[in-house]
């Protein structure tokens, strides 16, 4: 994987969580490129899921994938783990 492989943020629906996109990420990563798998707040387990906003969801998403670049930066392992 180069630096400029695309990053792929996979976001689920329909109450899903990060884990639903796992077959897809694991054949992205396999193709060299970066992916990342996201999880919703409010939607793992343990979360609490009252008091929630349309902007805690945007935040979370355009949060993740920032992180998971810079540790891709950083490392030569691809980043993507489950949140």
């Amino acid at each position: 994987m180069t630096s400029t492989s695309p990053v792929f943020v996979l976001v689920p629906g329909a109450w899903h969580g990060g884990w639903a996109w796992q077959p897809v990420a694991r054949r992205l990563r396999e193709a060299g490129c970066a992916a990342v798998t996201i999880t919703l707040p409010g939607l793992a387990d343990g979360d609490k899921r009252g008091g929630l906003r349309l902007s805690d969801a945007s935040d979370h998403v355009v949060a993740r994938p920032a992180a998971a670049t810079s540790a891709r930066s950083s490392s030569s392992d691809t980043a993507g783990a489950a949140t």
